[in-house]
């Protein structure tokens, strides 16, 4: 007798077990979750719009709350690096590659795979793909897509006759010298052919070195095997830095040797120059301020020396997700997928105040996208920008995947105060890819 009663005792007990471990699941279900999503500091207008996503998506997680912080690039490093130290980054964060590099070489983020495939593979632009993927494993979701090419002034090329755009450096050295022009007399050019910017701030040197450079195939690493292959290609490095030091000499502006982007866009707007590569920043900055003149503006590839370019500049802003407690990475992963609605990708890129495109193709074809004014009227240049630029696309060390070695060199200034040197006449092009050559090798080294 007092053997059933112990084995209903054990029953009842089992199924109390149970069902506390049932509530507490349900508990743990309705628990509140509050995730910190970090995004690099952006305009006002992307922010509402962000924030306004922000909402419709927490609402299908009723118990989940999002702390939204704007943070600059300045800022950024420091700031992770705090974060990690507290062992808390942030949840979500919402910037450039070389950032994912950064994380994932401090195991600080989750692969997002999942993530990915249930959106959809295909429908991402697979140069964005590549540019995070490490050990089999994808660490970010493409947002959407930086360019970096040429953008030109159509009346001015029109002005000297100039009917169709550079296939190479020698067309691209005509087309300057044709646009190099002393308009009042005075024995010195009022307008510039092309601008080849030289500022230590802001990336601007090493950008104009690597448009040069990615345009021949030369690389930091192998796109195929990730292997070191910069220095098997310094004799040409060599040639294209005197390349671009010739254009910057002969028909760029003085000042351009401090020049940053919106020194470019400044120029291209007023007419001092007729042709810059950078990052498309100069069709919102001219929508706002001589909107008259956006139908001069157009773009093309930045080209090689015998025809086109290999590869390109590029870049994009990713949304990563940072190691957390289960609960909250599984509450991170349902809002990024939330996010990656074709429309609201299209809206968030619309808003840039650089001329972003979506890093997925469906968003291309969204309502949001084709209606936007300013892509309705840059239709033949987005064309040209998806064709021949944003899918065969490069990035300091992550041409085969993630690799450290891109924040490295983004979060210092060595490049380019090199590149100024030379500039300046202190140094050699051949001692500048020699300490480029050193510089990246020993940043490699310090993995």
């Amino acid at each position: 007798m007092s053997s059933k009663l112990g084995s209903v005792r054990a029953l009842l007990l089992g199924t109390i077990a149970l069902g506390a471990a049932s509530l507490s699941d349900r508990a743990m279900a309705q628990q509140a979750v509050t995730l910190t999503l970090w995004q690099q500091a952006s305009t006002p207008a992307h922010e509402t719009v962000l924030k306004q996503q922000l909402e419709t998506c927490s609402a299908q997680q009723p118990n989940v709350k999002v702390a939204l912080q704007s943070v600059g690039l300045d800022v950024m490093y420091p700031r992770l690096a705090t974060s990690l130290r507290d062992r808390r980054p942030p949840n979500v964060i919402i910037t450039v590659e070389s950032v994912v590099a950064f994380l994932h070489d401090k195991k600080s983020l989750v692969a997002v795979d999942d993530v990915i495939d249930g959106h959809g593979r295909a429908d991402f632009i697979p140069a964005f793909l590549q540019a995070v993927s490490a050990e089999g494993k994808t660490w970010a979701v493409p947002d959407w897509a930086l360019h970096h090419a040429v953008w030109y002034r159509k009346d001015l090329l029109a002005q000297a006759g100039i009917q169709s755009t550079p296939k190479t450096w020698a067309e691209l050295e005509a087309m300057a010298a044709k646009l190099t022009i002393d308009k009042d007399g005075d024995g010195k050019p009022d307008q510039f052919g092309f601008a080849v910017p030289w500022g230590a701030k802001f990336f601007a040197a090493q950008q104009s070195l690597f448009d040069a450079l990615y345009a021949e195939g030369i690389t930091v690493v192998d796109p195929k095997t990730g292997n070191y292959s910069f220095a098997g290609r310094k004799a040409d490095a060599v040639q294209a830095l005197d390349y671009m030091m010739k254009m910057h000499k002969a028909y760029s502006p003085p000042a351009s040797i401090d020049w940053t982007l919106l020194e470019i866009r400044t120029a291209l707007m007023n007419g001092q120059i007729a042709a810059g590569a950078e990052w498309g920043g100069v069709v919102k900055f001219v929508e706002q301020q001589r909107p008259e003149l956006l139908d001069q503006l157009s773009v093309f590839p930045f080209p090689a020396h015998d025809g086109p370019a290999k590869a390109s500049l590029g870049g994009g802003f990713y949304m990563m997700i940072g190691t957390a407690p289960e609960a909250e990475v599984a509450a991170s992963k349902k809002l990024v997928a939330c996010l990656m609605q074709p429309s609201e990708v299209a809206r968030r890129a619309n808003s840039r105040a650089i001329f972003a495109l979506p890093a997925i193709n469906s968003a291309y074809d969204s309502e949001a996208f084709k209606s936007d004014p300013i892509n309705v009227r840059f239709a033949k240049e987005i064309e040209t920008i998806r064709r021949d630029v944003i899918n065969r696309w490069y990035r300091y060390g992550l041409e085969a995947g993630l690799n450290p070695v891109s924040s490295i060199m983004e979060s210092t200034s060595v490049i380019n105060e090199s590149m100024q040197k030379v500039a300046l006449g202190r140094q050699t092009s051949a001692q500048a890819i020699d300490e480029l050559d050193q510089f990246m090798k020993s940043s490699l080294d310090r993995r």
